[in-house]
């Protein structure tokens, strides 16, 4: 018989809220002036945003090398506004996390940069109010999914809970693979309503 479940750690992209990458260039796209395809390519495709997510390179620089790979300026309020662009929070999920959170402890951990960190309070302002401190951002832990390193850190950082007694919920298959290596209990999200589902049956809801 599986221990009974005594935190759950969600993913934000995907889970907690839609993403639109293909709304994100668009918007990014008409900021810039750039096609799509070229943002795509020389920020996204080429690492450089994994640097900023891995916490590898602080925003200003971050900032900097997108305007030198654009060849046109990338101010903090538009990158800002266009990664808001892509986020449409999911209130269902989030609903769910409410619940769960008087109940035991929740957290979030996403790959995101520095950025993203530091302006959540603008981006998605309901994590704080269900999740409080336990927002994990890869970029400040300086480990990101699907290490198996980044996963024992937001644990530790939980009070070092046993990972079997622990569920994380993510979109990604190898960031779900990344935490079954870190002897985690995962569902591969795909819809509210299946979560849900899950969640009653390990009588968390």
């Amino acid at each position: 018989m599986s221990p009974a479940v005594e935190a759950v750690i969600f993913d934000m992209d995907g889970v907690l809220c839609a993403y639109d990458f293909p709304a994100r260039l668009d918007h990014m796209a008409r900021l810039t002036g750039r096609p799509t395809a070229e943002i795509r390519a020389v920020i996204f495709e080429s690492g450089w945003d994994d640097l900023s997510d891995r916490g590898e390179i602080d925003s200003e620089t971050y900032l900097a090398g997108c305007a030198d790979r654009l060849g046109v300026p990338l101010p903090r309020d538009a990158w800002l506004e266009a990664r808001g662009a892509a986020m449409t929070p999911d209130p269902e999920v989030l609903a769910m996390a409410r619940a769960l959170a008087a109940r035991l402890p929740v957290a979030v951990f996403t790959n995101n940069n520095r950025l993203v960190a530091d302006n959540l309070a603008t981006l998605f302002p309901q994590l704080a109010e269900i999740f409080g401190a336990h927002i994990y951002v890869s970029a400040m832990l300086g480990l990101s999914k699907p290490d198996p390193a980044a996963f024992a850190a937001v644990l530790g950082h939980l009070g070092g809970t046993a990972p079997d007694r622990v569920l994380f919920v993510d979109d990604r298959d190898d960031y779900v693979a990344g935490a079954v290596r870190a002897g985690l209990r995962t569902h591969r999200f795909t819809d509210a309503a299946t979560l849900r589902t899950v969640l009653s049956e390990l009588s968390l809801i």
